[in-house]
């Protein structure tokens, strides 16, 4: 993240986990269990700096007893996701199939990666009042 700056390493590792989960969704409808391997481990690269990613970009926006509390908020928001994930998808799956529920999934990370741009542009414009 310090070699290219925060903004473009969040644009990078959205990039890959939308490429991800397309390379995932595509391997359920052919049902490629390769390719969704690959999928997943692309995911996976992509997954942890988007994290890391997250974790510096509060902390630059928050101090003191903010920052705790903004820690706090991002990981229990990750954390109820991971319990809806667990509890929706398998009744999304059983209902219009596996594929779709995959679809489903790339359909959130392109909504995820239009957050990342988001939350970048305005870390660009608060580091460019200071």
């Amino acid at each position: 993240m310090d070699q290219f700056g925060i903004i473009l390493a969040l644009y990078i590792a959205c990039g890959l986990v939308s490429l991800g989960q397309l390379i995932i969704t595509i391997g359920a409808f052919t049902n490629s269990f390769l390719a969704m391997v690959i999928g997943r481990v692309v995911f996976g690269l992509g997954f942890e700096p988007t994290s890391s990613g997250k974790n510096i970009v509060v902390a630059r926006w928050f101090g003191g007893g903010e920052l705790s509390l903004a820690s706090n908020i991002t990981l229990a928001t990750s954390r109820t996701a991971v319990f809806l994930n667990g509890y929706f998808t398998p009744w999304f799956a059983y209902m219009y199939g596996y594929g779709q529920a995959f679809a489903l999934g790339f359909f959130l990370c392109l909504l995820s990666g239009l957050s990342c741009i988001l939350i970048a542009r305005l870390h660009r414009q608060l580091n460019s009042q200071n």
